[in-house]
């Protein structure tokens, strides 16, 4: 959104392993958006918090180290032809439905 790199922290690490590593020491679990063999409805995921959600390109996806990395992965469920979603409405999407259960999860 307009000004959010201002009021909201954010890195930018052209390498993203040793962050991964450094998430996973701090007890964040790692979750790839990202089609694969072991990849699981994001809509059909508890999420165990806190969470660090990786999202790599729409024409690269994420690298196999990341993913290899990562705690778990989640997908989008598509219909039709096309396998393909814009990165920044995938992230949206899994965003919300993660952060409708942290929600939840803290009131009660």
């Amino acid at each position: 959104a307009l000004g959010a790199t201002e009021s909201v922290p954010w890195e930018y690490a052209e390498n993203p392993l040793p962050i991964i590593k450094k998430l996973k020491q701090l007890g964040i679990r790692i979750i790839a958006v990202e089609h694969t063999n072991r990849s699981k409805n994001y809509a059909d995921i508890t999420y165990p918090f806190p969470v660090c959600l990786m999202l790599g390109n729409e024409v690269d996806g994420l690298s196999p180290e990341v993913i290899k990395e990562a705690d778990f992965a989640v997908e989008l469920p598509m219909q039709g032809i096309k396998q393909s979603l814009n990165v920044a409405v995938a992230h949206g999407v899994v965003l919300y439905h993660v952060m409708q259960q942290f929600l939840k999860q803290s009131l009660t």
